[in-house]
């Protein structure tokens, strides 16, 4: 049955292949998709009703996944900085508000201290990128591959996450106001000491991202609590 829900899988992304963020998004939603499977087995159901189980939980997927189609954009040549591959490149300090980096190859690139607010990074390569002490309020990342970026004392005011991978990734210590968060992949992200109001979390797995520490809205806490995140030693606020 492992192997069955891993070809249903490969099936569901199959028109995504060429998406840099989607490789990781599958890996952790098998891993999602197989922990339950597993638990729905340990509960005594038989192999066939737990898969289907399993498989009728991920209507969320499906939608994402239509949502994805739906709003992904061909690269363009008329968009300078889309266009470039800037793999490792030195952006520091740069003030590139409204920005659009769609299907961009920013991998290690440093963009620290910059003014990136209503910025758009769509479907671009973001691993091991560098953010700390800019401005990303009003930015968007699409379907973006973010494992290993920084954003420490990034400005994080009404930032959108959607679909993008964030394995790993820290925003200790951070605020979060009106952050968005919706179908990201958040394996062992962690939010730990962070202060967060009117965060999102919709269509996304929050049972191995970290709270410890963290202060939070009652609406923030209700929402992640019902989506079975651990909130040992979080304080919730008015």
């Amino acid at each position: 049955m492992d192997q069955k829900l891993a070809t249903y899988l490969d099936a569901a992304f199959a028109p995504y292949s060429d998406e840099p963020s989607v490789q990781e998004t599958k890996e952790e939603l098998l891993s999602d998709l197989l922990e339950k499977f597993h638990e729905l087995k340990a509960q005594g159901m038989r192999d066939e009703d737990a898969y289907e189980a399993t498989v009728n939980s991920i209507g969320d997927v499906s939608e994402m996944l239509a949502g994805h189609n739906k709003e992904r954009v061909r690269p363009t040549r008329k968009t300078n900085v889309s266009s470039k591959k800037l793999l490792g490149s030195d952006l520091s300090g740069s003030d590139v508000h409204a920005g659009r980096f769609t299907y961009s190859a920013l991998k290690g690139a440093d963009l620290s201290n910059s003014d990136l607010s209503g910025s758009v990074f769509e479907s671009s390569d973001l691993r091991d990128a560098t953010f700390d002490g800019s401005d990303l309020s009003n930015t968007e990342f699409k379907n973006a591959a973010l494992a290993g970026a920084s954003f420490k004392g990034c400005k994080l005011h009404n930032t959108i996450f959607i679909r993008s991978a964030l394995p790993g990734v820290s925003f200790d210590g951070q605020t979060l106001v009106g952050t968005v968060f919706n179908g990201a992949g958040l394996k062992d992200t962690s939010f730990k000491n962070a202060i967060l109001r009117s965060v999102s979390f919709e269509n996304t797995n929050v049972k191995k991202a970290h709270f410890d520490g963290a202060v939070m809205d009652k609406l923030t806490y209700a929402v992640l609590q019902g989506l079975g995140a651990t909130l040992e030693n979080v304080t919730v606020i008015s």
